[in-house]
C-alpha cells in the first residue's frame, strides 16, 4: 500500500518552479550562440527549449517551458 508524504517531506526542487523561466536556468553557451540578445535557451530536466528575455524571473508561467515542442 502506497504511504502518504507528512508536513515534514516536502519535495525537493531543482528548479525554482515547475512551469517558470529563470534567469537561473540559461545555458549561457547555447544562447551565444542563437545571436539574438532577446532570445535565451534555457536547460530544465527535461532538456532545451528556447524562450523571451521579458518572460524571466516573472512569476508566470513560461508556454515555451511546458509546451510538448521541444529544440
Amino acid at each position: 500500500m502506497a504511504r502518504m508524504k507528512t508536513k515534514d517531506e516536502k519535495r525537493k526542487m531543482a528548479f525554482p518552479s515547475d512551469y517558470g523561466s529563470h534567469a537561473s536556468m540559461i545555458d549561457e553557451s547555447e544562447t551565444e550562440d542563437l545571436n539574438d540578445p532577446k532570445r535565451v535557451v534555457i536547460r530544465d530536466n527535461h532538456g532545451t527549449y528556447i524562450t523571451d528575455r521579458k518572460r524571466l524571473d516573472t512569476g508566470m508561467a513560461d508556454p515555451n517551458r511546458y509546451s510538448s515542442l521541444r529544440v
